[in-house]
């Protein structure tokens, strides 16, 4: 023992070096053992450890140098290898401390105060010593307190602290979880390795002026044990990373196993669910093959369905056709008044029925998804103003104001399903007129939202009808619903027309929505999504509306609603307005003009207005040799027999049934201005479908099979002038036009032998050497979604579906007619 203390005494150096490997050692253990699958809660606190070991060992290597003496180096070089060694021991010391308290503290947030009291204690304790050092000049007695002071006051403790961890860590549920022996046995091991270094690096000292340092020293330590200290800490330190190689490998076999345990558990799991699966699938198969089958079945019953509203919707049509057409033929001659009353009944009856028709099958349209929306190029105030003046003769029999406004940036030019759109107002004009007893029904159009490609219009339809409760403002949109039960007793209807009129703005991508109260009228309103045609409008304004640039013109009207659209029409086109609501006020604004020396080249009359109605307010102006020069308009509610020779008598330019299109008026007013009133010819500009001029006599071809339709055809086009041929199937239509020319052709669609679409093929085949085009206009009852494009796809040129109305069959034959410049009186 002696032989050995002497050795280990003439050979501090290689002492040095291998205490200072031994916690190198140590320190590189913990890193490389590290295994991040680890749970365990001291993982990432044992990186402290790790720090501690390589900071101590670095450390003791610095004593190895200074082991050399000072004749070795140079006096700058050992005194900074000297505070060098203090500062790593230091350094170590903080890092054992740190990891001791992180170890023994709960892993609780609530506990971080203890880390970092001991972290700032720490650091606090080497900026004093940092201090002392540098107030007595880093002398060796400062390097020997100092080093005493950091050994009682962090070595010390934070062994044991670390100790108390590892025990602590022996017990805890993570240990005992895994079911290692050898995990528990390297923890306690560490406990006890790190309870032996806190006695030998944290109360064995060098000798100091300390009460316990000069019993309990280095030397005191040697001449008890026989060697020097440096002995068992560098043995303590490769024990430390003994026991920390087994804990980890110890760890390592724990998650390998808790591994494997999981991937055995995971692979019974997925064979389990495998198995749910493999019989969801075998269920999901024979669900899909029910559903197929249930598929199948609702497309069968659809189509069946489908064909059988086409079939039904034909066959209704078909005789309503003979009974409506028959019955106005028969109106048109004479009859006294008791014939006259029963028969407009009859047609009223036959009216509604076929308007109950139509509400029945568009909804079997919803029901089936049948019910469809076309994108076409449209012209918004055409076709809002045609669909109006349809309800005209309605609202002025019942006394009632039909008028309509659409904003100056609202465009024309829209692609979207006009039809639908007619639909939807005509069906929301209809209920206001029926459910409005007096006053008026104004339909506004605005712009809600402008895109590059698209706009959303806002459509508004107010009346001063009976109104509509606020408790049925939601479900009156719902099929076979009306406000009040009773209505449909008063009113009549189905109370399909909102339902239908609601899915169509839905397939518009619109909303609908009422606002109204109980007797004060009602404001339904609806948005629909349309693009814009491709080619820009023109921004400029026609040469029509720069001719009125400047013009005063009288309005004169009783209703305000028409005044203030007139008025709003004339100043979009820079006109200077002036509008009264009755025939006195126009005779004072007249004198009081005179008076101011001016005029007003173009009044508008009403023609129906209390007190003084239009024509008598046109006498009166032309019977004043001053006010006579003015050019006057009459508008009216609806041609009565009689108005144009009054006009004509009076002097009237033009005479328009109201509600006017706007581009109707501005042709008109620059129509009516273009000559001068002395060079005005007698005849009158009549825009009225019973008071237009008349068209050239067309030689037409009428193919139908039904022998009451194709009477009541012959009679309607006889009526209006024209020749007629029949035939009664696409063949006979065919031999017909071999034998001589016609100008129109109108082509029933089903028939016996050779229906319409087969006769069309074959006529345009023929045309094909001739390079002539003969119209073919399709009228039938089909008249469900798409059959109008299968007749125009087919070759024909227009649609007219039965019963034929009177004015659509007009408008098809003057579209195909050139106008003759005669005045027809009614």
């Amino acid at each position: 023992m002696v032989f050995l203390s002497q050795f280990v005494v003439q050979h501090m150096l290689v002492l040095f070096f291998i205490y200072g490997l031994a916690f190198f050692l140590f320190g590189t253990t913990i890193l490389l053992k590290e295994d991040k699958r680890s749970t365990l809660r001291l993982r990432r606190a044992l990186l402290l450890l790790a720090g501690f070991g390589l900071l101590h060992g670095m450390g003791e290597w610095s004593d190895m140098f200074l082991t050399l003496g000072q004749t070795y180096w140079t006096p700058f070089l050992f005194q900074f290898i000297k505070v060098s060694g203090f500062y790593l021991a230091l350094a170590s010391f903080i890092f054992l401390l740190a990891f001791g308290v992180r170890s023994v503290a709960p892993h609780k947030p609530e506990f971080k105060w203890m880390e970092r009291a001991a972290l700032i204690a720490s650091l606090l304790f080497a900026v004093v010593v940092s201090l002392g050092g540098i107030r007595n000049g880093l002398n060796n007695q400062w390097f020997l307190t100092s080093g005493v002071l950091s050994r009682y006051l962090l070595a010390f403790p934070g062994s044991l602290l670390a100790a108390a961890g590892f025990f602590r860590q022996s017990q805890s549920r993570e240990i005992k979880s895994m079911d290692s022996h050898a995990a528990c046995r390297n923890l306690r091991g560490l406990a006890i390795v790190f309870v032996a270094y806190a006695l030998l690096a944290g109360i064995v000292v060098p000798k100091a002026p300390f009460a316990l340092a000069t019993f309990i020293n280095y030397t005191s330590f040697e001449n008890v044990f026989g060697l020097p200290v440096q002995v068992f800490r560098a043995a303590c330190s490769i024990s430390a990373a003994f026991f920390i190689s087994g804990l980890s490998n110890a760890l390592s076999v724990a998650i390998y196993r808790e591994m494997e345990t999981q991937i055995e558990t995971r692979t019974s799991d997925l064979a389990k669910v495998n198995a749910h699966l493999m019989a969801d699938i075998v269920g999901r198969k024979l669900l899909e093959a029910e559903l197929e089958r249930s598929r199948d079945s609702a497309i069968e019953s659809s189509r069946v369905k489908s064909e059988f509203l086409a079939n039904m919707s034909h066959e209704i049509r078909t005789p309503m056709n003979g009974i409506i057409g028959m019955t106005e033929l028969v109106l048109d001659t004479d009859l006294d008044s008791e014939q006259r009353d029963h028969l407009n009944m009859a047609k009223l009856s036959a009216d509604s029925l076929l308007s109950l028709i139509n509400d029945i099958l568009d909804y079997s349209k919803i029901e089936v998804g049948k019910l469809e929306v076309d994108a076409l190029e449209f012209n918004l105030r055409d076709n809002l103003g045609d669909a109006i003046k349809t309800l005209s003769l309605r609202a002025h029999q019942k006394g009632l104001e039909l008028a309509y406004d659409i904003q100056p940036d609202v465009p024309d030019a829209l692609v979207g399903d006009p039809g639908r759109l007619r639909q939807i107002i005509l069906n929301l004009v209809g209920n206001a007129i029926k459910f409005t007893e007096k006053g008026e029904v104004v339909i506004g159009v605005q712009s809600e939202a402008l895109t590059n490609d698209g706009i959303l219009l806002h459509f508004t339809i107010a009346d001063t009808g009976i109104g509509v409760a606020v408790d049925r403002q939601t479900v009156i949109f719902e099929a076979f619903t009306q406000a009040d039960g009773s209505m449909s007793r008063t009113y009549g209807g189905t109370g399909l027309g909102l339902t239908i009129a609601s899915r169509l703005v839905g397939l518009m991508h619109g909303r609908i929505w009422v606002e109204s109260a109980p007797g004060a009228g009602s404001r339904f309103h609806f948005t629909a999504q349309f693009e814009l045609q491709k080619i820009p409008a023109s921004a400029a304004a026609p040469q029509e509306a720069i001719a009125l640039r400047g013009l005063r013109v009288l309005i004169v009207d009783d209703n305000a609603t028409n005044r203030q659209i007139l008025v709003k029409m004339l100043a979009n086109w820079h006109a200077v307005p002036i509008a009264v609501e009755s025939g006195a006020r126009a005779i004072a604004m007249l004198k009081q003009a005179q008076d101011l020396g001016t005029i007003f080249p173009l009044i508008l009359l009403d023609a129906h207005m209390p007190e003084m109605d239009g024509f008598a307010l046109a006498e009166c102006i032309k019977r004043n040799p001053t006010w006579r020069a003015a050019t006057i308009m009459m508008l009216s509610s609806a041609g009565q027999r009689g108005d144009a020779a009054r006009c004509r008598e009076l002097g009237v330019a033009a005479y328009l049934t109201k509600p006017v299109r706007q581009g109707e008026l501005l042709e008109a007013i620059s129509t009516a201005l273009g000559a001068r009133p002395a060079e005005r010819s007698p005849s009158v500009l009549v825009a009225h479908p019973s008071l237009r001029e008349d068209t050239n006599h067309l030689r037409i071809l009428l193919v139908e099979d039904n022998a009451v339709n194709r009477i009541l055809a012959i009679r309607l086009l006889e009526k209006r002038g024209h020749a007629v041929v029949a035939a009664i199937n696409g063949k006979e239509a065919l031999a017909a036009m071999e034998r001589q020319s016609f100008d129109l052709v109108f082509m029933d669609v089903q028939m016996p032998e050779m229906d319409g679409f087969e006769a069309t093929a074959a006529l345009r085949n023929r045309e094909k050497s001739t390079g002539e085009h003969l119209p073919v206009v399709a009228m039938t009852a089909h008249a469900m979604v798409g059959d109008r494009q299968r007749c125009l796809d087919a070759g024909m040129d227009d649609y007219i579906t039965k019963p034929i109305r009177p004015e659509e069959l007009s408008e098809i034959l003057r579209n195909y007619s050139m106008p003759v410049k005669t005045e027809t009186e009614p």
